[in-house]
């Protein structure tokens, strides 16, 4: 385990401190470690709050779905363009995430590039 020796004293309002522990419990870390993240680490950090919620509210009704179509209350026809539907909604979610990476990413070079040429 790493030994921290330094220590850094910061004044936040209270909705300051508020979403940096709403942060650090959606990133399952301490506020310590995120601030660490977040300022040193080469890893990058993005947190998709609502990501989670659509995520879990599509499994939801993916969830329902199947079990609509155990009671054979759908069509096997509709079934399959649902099914479909339902993949191309999570592709999509994936692919904002993606998105969001790699804009990140290069937000970072970016910067770093900046950065080089004031040098």
């Amino acid at each position: 385990m790493t030994n921290h020796k330094r220590s850094l004293s910061l004044r936040l309002t209270e909705a300051e401190d508020e979403k940096l522990n709403q942060l650090a419990e959606i990133a399952k870390i301490n506020r310590s470690s995120l601030v660490r993240k977040i300022l040193f680490s080469e890893d990058k950090i993005i947190l998709l709050t609502a990501g989670s919620e659509i995520a879990a509210q599509l499994y939801q009704l993916n969830s329902k779905f199947d079990g609509l179509c155990r009671q054979e209350k759908i069509s096997v026809q509709d079934a399959e363009g649902i099914r479909k539907e339902l993949a191309h909604i999570g592709a999509l979610l994936c692919d904002i995430v993606r998105q969001l990476s790699d804009l990140y990413n290069e937000e970072d070079e970016n910067e770093l590039a900046e950065n080089d040429k004031m040098e």
